[in-house]
């Protein structure tokens, strides 16, 4: 499956960091269990084990979703969630 994980922060964190480091392990543990996992975050994110898209404030978030995903897990609410499907 390919999996779109979406958080509105920059990836991975050094300190803190609670809601990015769930978003960090959720990503990690799909991609072991054989997804194809993609973060889509803010700019500067870096990641080894899955694709970073970087996170265009200027476009709708929802216009920034790969045509090719199978499954969004966003951990906020953007604007516009009604035009998904």
């Amino acid at each position: 499956m390919n999996i779109l994980i979406v958080n509105n922060s920059k990836l991975p964190v050094i300190y803190y960091g609670g809601t990015q480091r769930v978003v960090w392990y959720l990503g990690k543990i799909l991609q072991r269990l054989g997804h194809k996992v993609s973060f889509l975050v803010e700019k500067g994110s870096k990641c080894d084990f899955a694709t970073i898209i970087e996170r265009n404030p200027e476009v709708d978030l929802i216009d920034q979703i790969p045509s090719d995903i199978d499954l969004v897990h966003f951990h906020f609410i953007p604007k516009g969630l009604e035009r998904l499907q």
